[in-house]
Formats: C-alpha cells, structure tokens, sequence
C-alpha cells in the first residue's frame, strides 16, 4: 500500500495535531475484513467524524480517507495498493 496527505498545512497546534492523530489511530483500529483498507467507511468520536471511501477489491484497491472536526476538514489522505504476485 502506498499513501499520501496527512494533517492540513494549517494546523500546527501540538494539542490539536495530538488529537487528530490520536482519533486516526482509533479509527484504524476498527478496519473491516469485507474491506481491509485503512479504517471503517464512518467513525464518529465527540467532535470528529473519520470517512472512508475504498475501491476494488485486496487485489487492486485505491481510496481516500478524511477527517473532520465540528465538520471543517482537518486531514486528508489518499491511497493505493493491491497483491504482489
């Protein structure tokens, strides 16, 4: 798998970025055997909502992944992958 994006430029804020990535780890935790691919399609938690939108199958997948907080973006990140044969 390979990805790119992260936190948006803007926020700097130890605390909010410690917050941000502590409720990404949450949400990978909770990833689905139907579609492997980073975390669940929706995860709410407070004031974040984690969204998931996959493609494809284990062999060949993309998709990209968001988060919000109080529902201004906050993360973005874009994904690839698949079997290597």
């Amino acid at each position: 798998m390979s990805y790119a994006g992260g936190v948006l430029p803007g926020i700097v804020d130890r605390a909010e970025l410690g917050a941000i990535y502590a409720f990404l780890r949450r949400s990978l935790l909770l990833i689905q055997a139907d579609a492997p691919f980073r975390g669940p399609r929706v995860f709410e938690e407070a004031s974040f909502r984690y969204v998931n939108t996959p493609d494809g199958d284990i062999c060949e997948f993309s998709g990209t992944e968001q988060i919000t907080r109080s529902g201004t973006k906050v993360y973005g990140l874009r994904y690839g992958g698949g079997m290597i044969r």
